[in-house]
């Protein structure tokens, strides 16, 4: 057992053999013959050093345990990591060796060792004892029962958190009666502050729809819908129908709500009523009662924990007697309470230490305040003029120095609420100061004001707009206030009233009945533009325009009006173009005020520029109806066509006066538009911006003018065939007419039989020529269209070599070199095209018993045709050695269809290809190892003179991201690195090269050789995708908060099919674990695939059934049944988990890594889910073994031939398999899982997100990328179908994609309260629970191909 977890452990850390996929898993060595040589012919040297050796075996073989454990003492004593291994491996395999009653008569010793009190003494080293014995514990089988009291205890005294958390989640799992399991599990869990696991813990245990509703409002910030729900709970609840812990977790939650939305007087007339003295004295002081506060405080019968909350209270009570020794001596006391808080929090892990710093910033804070009324107190003292400089520095620093936006509001309003007492403090101390210094007598009521509009201004964008009206309303508490902080608090209170579709005549009359005269123009144009967005929602347009026109007349600079009144003009037009009634006057006016907005600096408004490019694509010529041209007529308006509108906007609008890095993120879809009828105005933005920004645009504009220039090749060729196949058929018409013409009539003067038939034989070979002609007038014009995208492309990149020759010189050699160096060998290409074969085996619908195929015999024909006869191929492919040329010339001559020895049916041939794998695979293993030298592979990359060339992709990938370009200059590269490393998966060979940057930073890239082109732009699409919906991530509040985000790494596409791709050597493949399971058994990758197909296929070995429905179900039926034996006899559902385990170094970064890939797999199945993008294999599945960050590889979307919509081709609608949930543990699904995906989607459709653009721009390139695949120019980037067929397939498949997203969505409504009260069942996260549901069923994951791995 040892050995076996030493050599899965061997393999988690980067072995060559474990890196290969499941190349290695089933690769068999070749039996090597027995060596025998004669004694005399040996060497007396030679024989002399063997029996030396001998000899040295044999003492070894004599040494016992005891020999050993004198060292291993030393060594223990030495070192308590070592100790702490060693007890963790070693405890586990005693006790499994163990009977079952020795187990059970040993674990009451057990428990009273862990209960001992000298094992305080270490609860401050790390590790402790404790800690050792815990870990040793949990890895046991079977676990001891330990009671979970002591768990808890253990965990959160000595710092064994998660080693106690999962055993509790264990135990929870095997009692589930067990309510202390429970108990304790949950406040470890509160301690920890992961309140999405409490929640996903609450939601698998709770007996009332009430409890699930509410905590799913609560996760998605929805805190008032919470609060309502759980206010009313008690009194429309059956108390017999929850139990007690429940009903106390609704008082809680409601708690918190109530809290959060700063409604403290409600909060303590309940704590005031239930004698709940803690919740009393954190009401107390933000009430600002500090006569009941110092009762309270006094009171003997308060008997509470002096935790550092409870400390700064006293504080608090102390500094506002001016008693500020009192003040200083709580402050130290609870800083040290809370460092010893800290000392004894995880070590890898964000959450509690968060919630820590937050409250010492509390304390820093409160250091500060005894200073400010000390300098009050010397100023008060003063007989001259005092400058009070210790008050205006430290209120100055209060400014800058506050939390981050997405924080909860509750630390937000411990940070701000006890500032404005101190406000309140300088205030009365600077009242008679009024006339002799105004400025410094309103110090105080300037950052008091400021505090409460920040305030109101962080509720609103955590969706809480009651609370802001009522903070900005209410806090103040005074009524003079300065013109400044006048107007934030109107702009605070007019946004509050936007978000609230119910109140905006309130907002309205707010606006109107303001008293303009105060502000300023650049005020009042803010005033005119929040009361237009307001009319906009009201949908009194003609008002609205008149508002935005008058903010711009008041104020031109302002980007927000700009921006507003783009998108009112925007929508006005798509509703006139939807109902027939196109105005082009309106889509000017869009194109105009958003890009003014662009000018301006406005981020929102660059998040437009895909929009103006679909309008560029689909309403730049405007045409109308005959009823439409009629009406205009009548009105004395032009009846159009309107020609270039958009195009004319744009140039009359400045877009090529723009910074040019604001159309760096849209670079693919600017080179795809060179091929479309707006690419003249697209050739002089792209000039622009390579000039601007050349190394960022011209190796991918250079690849892309490649591509083009095969394409040009490939129409050409196809041209002149079609020429040679019209003049053909333009022949057999015409003999065909002829011989029509030339039948006699019958002998009855009419038309005669064979007359008919010639004729209608003509009349065929008429259409065949008609078509043909118009096939060969598609492909002229494809033929146009492409040679002037490509003259456009070859233009751009001319001007970049003229103004930067010696740039473009260095960048075309190093994409040269790295192109031609570090391609694959024979041996390698010949091992990747042998798996690529054999996985073709497996993806078959046969068994191993079915007889090869035909489609099967074609492709290995045409595998010994083309692949290995490269005689003529250049560069390191002819060094192949003599081994792999016999290699070769052995697998063409065995797998010729030709051969009559060629395996006969699919088991045999694929027995022949796993050895002949294996073959290679050593080959390759023995020749080749881990990393090249970069002087040997490439040396011209080691003499290249990196003179300021830019690390590729990387200014490219932050500028996509939506921040503007780094201030403190780019980052360049200054090496590569020494070593190149070799990484082998699933059968491929890349070679990884490390770029040494000038940030300090070391960026490892793989070569990636032999792509699909198509593939690769739709992966290019996608990483486009997922970097504007991470913008729309971070300006949300639920999803910042929980750091969601998707791994988009860099790419840049060098050669056409070749392009370097962003990967740490840290990450693995999903199925390296699988792999390595196996391997820990001795079985062979595909026995899961062979015992599946083998149990689904009939007696002939076929697995497709009759198209009948019994047929159907019952082959249904039957792949259930193999899936469940699969999962039953060979694949475990703790697989992956043992893996990760093994592969980290502790728990607590066990714990990290679980939370982190549990929130980019949810994060991937909404991605999957939104595009139907399938195929997610485990080796197409990265995942770094560091972080737990995932990145996919080869993602696929398909299209429905007929209807061009995406279609969905599995029956699971993203990766959620039984290993994944079981390492997550169903907590983690319902906690974790489910509400990343939730919060993703809220926050991907919240208002005023450019999702539907970036869709929109997505789908029109890859549609007409995938209708360029469907012509018969194949690869053709000029689409085959009209620009009006396009439009609607955008529309349609963009609209679907919104649709599975508000499916994914939480559904919010008001009215879902009362439902719940009833007793209907929730639907707040309804939709994502059906899908995790349809993930997870047996009988939905034994329907997809064996390949895919379901049970893994």
């Amino acid at each position: 057992e040892a050995a076996a977890g030493g050599a899965a452990a061997a393999a988690a850390d980067g072995s060559s053999r474990a890196g290969t996929g499941d190349a290695a898993a089933g690769a068999a060595q070749p039996p090597r013959p027995p060596l025998s040589v004669p004694k005399e012919a040996v060497p007396d040297p030679v024989m002399a050093m063997l029996h030396e050796h001998a000899a040295f075996l044999h003492k070894c073989g004599e040494l016992k345990l005891r020999d050993l454990m004198f060292a291993v003492r030393e060594c223990l004593h030495a070192d308590p990591q070592m100790a702490y291994h060693l007890w963790v491996i070693m405890f586990p395999i005693v006790w499994s060796t163990m009977e079952k009653n020795q187990q059970v008569t040993l674990a009451k010793p057990i428990i009273g060792l862990l209960s001992k009190e000298y094992h305080f003494k270490q609860a401050h080293l790390r590790p402790n004892v404790i800690q050792a014995l815990l870990d040793g514990i949990a890895v046991s089988q079977p676990q001891p029962k330990l009671p979970p009291e002591l768990i808890k205890f253990l965990g959160k005294t000595y710092n064994a958190w998660h080693i106690a958390i999962p055993l509790l989640e264990s135990h929870v799992v095997m009692f589930p009666n067990d309510l202390r399991c429970f108990d304790a599990l949950l406040e470890l869990y509160k301690l920890l502050n992961e309140d999405d696991m409490l929640c996903g813990l609450w939601r698998r245990r709770c007996n009332s729809e009430v409890t699930k509703s509410a905590l799913s409002f609560i996760q998605t910030g929805h805190l008032e819908l919470a609060q309502e729900l759980l206010g009313d709970a008690p009194r429309t609840v059956q108390p017999d129908k929850v139990s007690r812990s429940e009903q106390a977790m609704w008082i809680e939650q409601w708690v918190g709500c109530t809290k959060s939305l700063s409604q403290w007087d409600i909060l303590e007339e309940y704590a005031r009523e239930t004698h709940n003295q803690e919740l009393s004295l954190d009401c107390l002081w933000r009430l600002q009662d500090w006569i009941g506060l110092k009762q309270t405080l006094s009171s003997k019968v308060v008997q509470l924990e002096e935790s550092p909350q409870m400390l700064m209270i006293k504080s608090y009570m102390a500094l506002q007697e001016s008693d500020t020794l009192s003040s200083d001596r709580c402050t130290s006391q609870a800083a040290i309470a809370a460092l010893l808080r800290w000392w004894q929090l995880p070590e890898v892990a964000s959450k509690p230490q968060a919630h820590l710093l937050q409250t010492f910033q509390q304390l820093v804070e409160l250091r500060e305040d005894t200073r400010v009324y000390a300098d009050l107190a010397q100023g008060a003292a003063a007989k001259q003029e005092y400058p009070y400089q210790e008050v205006r520095d430290i209120t100055d620093t209060w400014r800058l120095r506050i939390p981050n936006e997405w924080e909860s509001m509750q630390h937000w309003q411990d940070l701000l609420m006890w500032r404005n007492h101190i406000y309140n403090t300088i205030i009365t101390a600077f009242a008679p100061l009024a006339e002799a210094n105004p400025q410094l007598h309103q110090l105080g009521y300037r950052d008091k004001a400021w505090s409460v509009n920040k305030l109101g201004a962080i509720a609103t964008f955590h969706g809480h707009t009651d609370t802001c009206l009522s903070i900005l309303n209410t806090m103040y508490g005074f009524s003079a206030m300065e013109v400044q902080e006048a107007f934030v608090k109107i702009r605070e209170q007019a946004r509050a009233y936007l978000e609230r579709p119910a109140e905006l005549m309130a907002g309205l009359n707010l606006l109107s009945t303001t008293n303009l005269d105060y502000f300023g123009a650049q005020h009042q144009s803010e005033i005119f533009r929040l009361k237009g967005c307001l009319l906009a929602q009201m949908k009194d347009t003609k008002a609205a325009h008149q508002s935005f026109f008058q903010s711009l007349y008041l104020w031109k600079q302002s980007a927000e009006a700009w921006l507003g009144w783009g998108r009112l003009c925007d929508e006005l037009w798509d509703k006139n173009a939807a109902a027939g009634m196109p105005t082009p006057e309106l889509l000017e006016y869009a194109v105009h005020s958003i890009l003014q907005a662009v000018k301006l600096g406005h981020a929102p408004a660059r998040g437009l520029l895909p929009r103006l490019l679909y309008l560029l694509s689909f309403d730049n010529n405007i045409t109308a109806s005959q009823e439409v041209q009629a009406q205009l007529m009548a009105q004395g308006a032009p009846p159009g066509p309107w020609l270039n509108v958009v195009g004319q906007a744009m140039e009359r609008s400045g877009a090529l006066e723009l910074a040019p890095w604001v159309w760096l993120p849209w670079l693919p879809q600017l080179q795809m538009a060179l091929a479309r009828p707006e690419a003249s105005l697209i050739k002089q933005i792209l000039m622009t911006l390579a000039l601007a920004l050349p190394q960022a645009v011209y190796l991918p504009l250079r690849s892309f003018s490649f591509s083009l220039r095969d394409c040009i090749q490939r129409s050409a060729t196809e041209f002149k065939d079609k020429q040679k196949q019209v003049a053909q058929l333009q022949s057999v018409c015409l003999a065909a007419q002829t011989k029509a013409r030339e039948m006699p009539p019958d002998a009855d003067g009419g038309v005669s039989q064979a007359a008919l038939a010639a004729q209608q034989q003509a009349l065929k070979a008429a259409d065949a020529v008609r078509q043909m002609l118009t096939s060969l007038q598609h492909v002229e014009h494809v033929r146009a269209m492409e040679g002037r995208a490509f003259e456009h492309g070859r233009q751009v990149n001319d001007a970049v070599r003229e103004k930067y020759p010696h740039l473009t010189t260095t960048l075309d050699a190093l994409a040269t070199e790295v192109s031609r160096a570090f391609v694959a060998r024979q041996e390698e290409r010949l091992l990747a095209v042998v798996n690529a074969l054999l996985h073709r085996c497996y993806k078959l619908p046969f068994a191993g018993q079915h007889e090869v195929p035909d489609v099967l015999k074609k492709e290995l024909l045409g595998v010994c045709r083309a692949c290995f006869q490269d005689s003529n191929s250049s560069g390191k492919s002819r060094r192949a050695s003599a081994g792999g040329s016999s290699l070769r010339e052995e697998f063409v001559r065995d797998m010729h269809p030709e051969n009559p020895n060629i395996p006969a049916t699919l088991e045999r041939l694929m027995d022949y290809l796993k050895a002949f794998r294996g073959r290679l695979l050593c080959e390759v293993e023995d020749k080749m190892s881990n990393s090249l030298r970069l002087e040997d592979e490439a040396p011209v990359l080691r003499d290249l003179p990196l003179v300021d060339i830019e690390m590729p992709g990387l200014y490219a990938a932050h500028v996509a991201a939506g921040e503007p370009p780094p201030k403190d200059g780019v980052v360049l590269l200054e090496a590569f690195g020494a070593s190149v490393g070799i990484v082998r998966r699933a059968g491929a060979s890349h070679r990884r090269l490390a770029f040494i940057c000038s940030d300090g930073h070391v960026r490892h890239m793989l070569v990636q050789l032999s792509q699909n082109v198509p593939q690769q732009g739709t992966e290019e699409r996608v990483a486009q995708v997922m970097r504007s919906l991470n913008r729309m991530l971070d300006a949300h509040a639920q999803s910042r908060s929980r750091a969601l985000a998707w791994r988009v790494p860099m790419a840049v596409v060098i050669y056409p099919g070749t392009r370097l791709f962003e990967e740490d050597p840290s990450f693995i493949t999903y199925g390296e674990a699988y792999d390595v399971n196996l391997l820990r058994y001795g079985r062979e990758s595909d026995v899961p695939i062979n015992v599946f197909k083998k149990r689904c296929a009939n007696a002939a070995g076929d697995m497709t059934p009759h198209p009948t429905a019994e047929h159907i179900a019952e082959a249904a039926e039957k792949r259930l049944v193999a899936y469940h034996d699969v999962c039953e006899r060979i694949v475990s559902e703790n697989v992956f988990a043992q893996y990760v385990y093994k592969s980290l170094p502790s728990s607590n970064h066990l714990w990290a890594f679980k939370k982190t890939l549990c929130m980019h797999t949810a994060l991937a199945g909404l991605l999957c889910r939104m595009l139907l993008l399938g195929g997610r294999t485990p080796f197409k599945v990265l995942i770094a073994k560091d972080t737990g960050c995932m990145a996919h590889t080869e993602l696929i979307l398909v299209y429905d031939e007929r209807s061009g919509m995406l279609q969905n081709m599995e029956a699971v609608p993203f990766r959620l398999t039984r290993n994944l949930t079981s390492f997550f543990s169903g907590f983690g699904v319902e906690g974790i899982f489910c509400m990343a995906m939730v919060n993703a989607a809220q926050a991907i459709l919240h208002k005023n997100t450019n999702i539907q653009h970036v869709l929109a721009l997505f789908f029109r390139d890859d549609i007409v990328a995938w209708s360029g695949r469907r012509s018969t120019s194949k690869n053709t980037i000029v689409s085959g179908l009209k620009n009006e067929m396009i439009k609607s397939l955008v529309i349609k498949n963009s609209g679907a994609a919104l649709a599975r997203l508000r499916e994914i969505a939480p559904s919010v409504a008001p009215e879902e309260v009362q439902h719940v009260l009833v007793g209907r069942e929730s639907t707040v996260i309804h939709g994502v629970r059906a899908l995790v549901e349809a993930a997870t069923e047996p009988r939905n994951l034994c329907k997809m191909e064996a390949t895919w791995h379901p049970w893994f």
